[in-house]
């Protein structure tokens, strides 16, 4: 986890003082628990559980997007021909599925 950590963006810490470089600690912190939760709880039956920060950056995030405007609701539309397009779509329904507890 620290090795994941370092890969968020523990190893720098880009502001001037001691108070907001603790911040900035506490959204790494935060990053690299809402990463481990979704590999958890989304891509249980996935490969995509035991890929690392940047991986799941580089496949995962960087997905292209279009934001559309129809009937007064906002749509998020991803690029069909991605290769990883059906396992984030995947995983996003999982995400939906899960009890709201």
């Amino acid at each position: 986890r620290i090795r994941c950590a370092k890969d968020t963006g523990l190893d720098r810490f880009p502001l001037q003082g001691f108070a907001q470089n603790r911040i900035w600690c506490l959204i790494v912190a935060l990053a690299c628990d809402l990463l481990t939760f979704s590999q958890l709880l989304a891509l249980t039956s996935t490969p995509a559980r035991t890929w690392e920060p940047r991986t799941i950056r580089l496949r995962l995030m960087s997905i292209p997007a279009i934001i559309t405007h129809h009937a007064r609701r906002t749509v998020l539309r991803y690029k069909a021909d991605h290769p990883f397009t059906g396992l984030l779509l995947t995983a996003l329904s999982s995400f939906q599925a899960l009890p709201a507890t």
